[in-house]
């Protein structure tokens, strides 16, 4: 997969410059196929590969909730159920799965639980009433979509929008000493 500028400058070079694709493949160190594919796309397309099937996992996720429900009543809350023991326990039952499998299960079960509502919250007040709902996350996709978040959320582009930038020590003490070839910033 090529970056965006290299695209660009395939797309450039053939259709605008109007050179060959087996001397611009030349030049750039990619396969003729790899320009001519790059010159029949409009615009360059994200791909995204779709989740891979886990047919143990999906085999074993119920029982694995049923006896996580089932330990839940009978222990304390200082007492964790651990991914060896969940493995354990599935085993012995006669269930073939890794003990990797079960603490990715565990793992991504614990992360759903702590999120509530996602990264961050948007805080609303009605009235006496305080609404909490969730901020949905931006879709960054492509640099334009990058620019326009940075631009909307932080338009001034400082590091600390909200107060002045800090000045290091050193360019201070040399503006009070005049040192300097100017004014301090």
């Amino acid at each position: 997969m090529l970056r965006m500028d290299q695209v660009h400058v395939i797309r450039h070079k053939v259709l605008v410059e109007g050179q060959s694709a087996r001397s611009v493949a030349r030049q750039m160190r990619v396969s003729r196929n790899t320009v001519r594919k790059y010159l029949l796309e409009s615009a360059p397309k994200r791909q995204e590969s779709r989740p891979r099937v886990r047919p143990v996992l999906e085999a074993v996720a119920a029982r694995m909730e049923a006896l996580l429900e089932q330990w839940s009543l009978r222990s304390t809350s200082k007492q964790r159920v651990t991914g060896s023991r969940l493995h354990q326990e599935l085993v012995e039952e006669g269930f073939h799965v890794g003990v990797t499998t079960v603490r990715t299960y565990l793992r991504e079960r614990r992360r759903q639980a702590a999120e509530v509502f996602g990264t961050e919250v948007k805080i609303k007040k009605c009235g006496d009433e305080v609404v909490l709902r969730p901020r949905p996350k931006p879709q960054l996709k492509s640099l334009a979509d990058v620019a326009r978040f940075m631009h909307e959320n932080f338009p001034e582009g400082r590091d600390f929008p909200d107060r002045e930038q800090p000045l290091s020590p050193q360019i201070r003490d040399l503006g009070k000493q005049g040192r300097w070839g100017g004014t301090a910033p």
